[in-house]
């Protein structure tokens, strides 16, 4: 189920699912059909802050849902407002049949003359509409109704930016980390932005998840940090590695792509590990499913840069060092 240190309350929902005060975790974690997971606290340390508690010891839940605590350490009481109105995904995840194939033979859908060199970051909405932020040319360029050109650009994007991600309300966030140490949202119809995550080095991967929580994943600091885009406060927490380079479960070595599905686990492309990890919601110890000391007899990565999930949950990889794509299905 789920390490606990000294809980001190509980108390079951409608469906009978345990919620737990997990007292020298400092935590709140409850039971769902997919197992235990964090639910606040989740920063593994004791604080003052808006998402942290110290020593909680009870809680108590009212008629919409909303959790109430006893911060014991801080001597305060604590509402946790509960997140009823979950955004759709913004981001496509196709049915696919058994054995699907495409063409092997690519059309170029933008050449170095539109997007200029070196373009890392591309995103794909529901819509259909392509966002590409632009290495060299400081650009955000948007490709709507199956046009063949750019239908709108954005003046004054990041430079060199690893990552893009674009919600389903058209916020776009850029990475803007190697040279100004942040992460900024644009919106569709202006050329102004604003930082909505500060962070130590380029985020090679960006990801948004249902509640409006930002994942940025650190290549060079090995780490995924998240902050919730919905509180005035700027704290980021880690979701998953320590900073240090490793191989183990709870370490990553140059995270690169990211993934979050609506269970909330995060799927991490560890490039150097030539592995992927996931890590289920409020776990700091990941499982490799693909790559390098997998459970299960998989496929061997090369530096892998980018993953999704279709609407099965197979997963599709970028694998960098290879060239190529490969995913997975039915039969592996």
């Amino acid at each position: 189920t789920i390490t606990l240190n000294q809980p001190t309350g509980i108390v079951l929902d409608a469906d009978n699912y345990l919620f737990i005060v997990d007292y020298n975790n400092n935590r709140i974690v409850g039971s769902g059909p997919n197992g235990f997971r964090c639910l606040v606290g989740c920063s593994g340390s004791s604080g003052s802050a808006s998402n942290q508690l110290s020593y909680p010891y009870t809680l108590s839940f009212d008629s919409y849902g909303n959790i109430f605590v006893t911060d014991f350490g801080n001597n305060r009481i604590q509402k946790f407002t509960f997140l009823n109105n979950t955004l759709d995904p913004s981001h496509n995840q196709p049915k696919l049949y058994q054995n699907a194939s495409w063409n092997p033979n690519a059309s170029t859908f933008a050449n170095s003359i539109t997007v200029g060199s070196n373009s890392w970051a591309i995103f794909v909405n529901t819509n259909n509409t392509i966002y590409v932020a632009g290495d060299s040319n400081s650009l955000i360029q948007i490709w709507s109704n199956n046009s063949i050109n750019p239908t709108q650009t954005i003046q004054g994007g990041s430079l060199y930016p690893f990552s893009i991600f674009v919600t389903i309300n058209d916020d776009i966030y850029v990475d803007n980390g190697g040279l100004n140490y942040r992460v900024d949202k644009w919106t569709l119809n202006g050329n102004t932005s604003v930082p909505v995550m500060h962070v130590r080095i380029s985020c090679y991967g960006l990801f948004v998840d249902t509640t409006g929580t930002l994942y940025c994943s650190m290549l060079n600091h090995h780490q995924v940090v998240k902050r919730w885009l919905n509180d005035n406060s700027s704290i980021v927490t880690i979701t998953a590695g320590n900073g240090t380079a490793g191989n183990t479960s709870s370490m990553l070595d140059g995270p690169c792509g990211i993934y979050v599905n609506t269970n909330f686990d995060l799927y991490v492309a560890d490039y150097n590990n030539n592995r992927i990890q996931l890590f289920q919601s409020g776990e700091i110890n990941g499982i490799t499913v693909a790559g390098a000391e997998s459970l299960n007899t998989t496929i061997t990565l090369n530096g892998p840069t980018g993953i999704v999930l279709d609407a099965d949950n197979y997963l599709f990889i970028v694998e960098y060092l290879n060239s190529r794509i490969v995913g997975s299905g039915l039969n592996g």
